[in-house]
C-alpha cells in the first residue's frame, strides 16, 4: 500500500512537471507569433518609408536635372555687396538674452586673465601661516 502511494505520488509529480512544460512552451509560442507579426509589420514600414525616400530622391534629382540652377550659389554682381539672408532675424524680446558666443546654456563664461593669488597669510589646511 505505502508503495503504491508512493508511485503515485511520484506519477502526480511527473504529470504536475510536463503540464508546467506543456503550459510555458504555449505561451513561448504565442508570444513568439506575436513577436514575428510586429517584427514583419515594423519591416513592412520600414520598406515603405525607404521606398518614399527613393521616390522623393528621384523626384528632387529629376527636379535638379530640369532646373540646373538650383546646384550653383547666387552669383554676384561686381561692386555690389553679397546678397544678406532672405529674412532678417527677430530681435530678442527678453532683456537678458544671452550673447551668441557665450556657450551652452546653462553654463559660465569661460574667465580669461589673471586670477587673484591666496594671500600669503592663509595656507589653506587649517594650518598657521609661517611667519619669517
Amino acid at each position: 500500500m505505502r508503495v503504491g502511494l508512493l508511485i503515485g505520488l511520484i506519477g502526480l509529480a511527473l504529470l504536475l512537471w510536463v503540464a508546467d512544460r506543456l503550459v510555458k512552451a504555449v505561451r513561448r509560442v504565442r508570444r513568439r507569433r506575436a513577436m514575428t507579426r510586429r517584427l514583419t509589420a515594423a519591416t513592412d514600414r520600414a520598406d515603405a518609408q525607404l521606398e518614399q525616400r527613393l521616390v522623393a530622391r528621384q523626384a528632387s534629382e529629376a527636379l535638379t536635372s530640369f532646373m540646373p540652377a538650383i546646384q550653383r550659389p547666387p552669383s554676384d554682381v561686381p561692386g555690389m555687396p553679397p546678397p544678406g539672408p532672405a529674412r532678417p532675424r527677430a530681435a530678442r524680446k527678453h532683456p537678458a538674452a544671452r550673447e551668441h558666443d557665450a556657450g551652452p546654456a546653462g553654463r559660465r563664461p569661460p574667465r580669461s586673465g589673471e586670477h587673484p593669488a591666496r594671500p600669503a597669510d592663509r595656507t589653506g589646511h587649517g594650518e598657521p601661516a609661517a611667519r619669517a
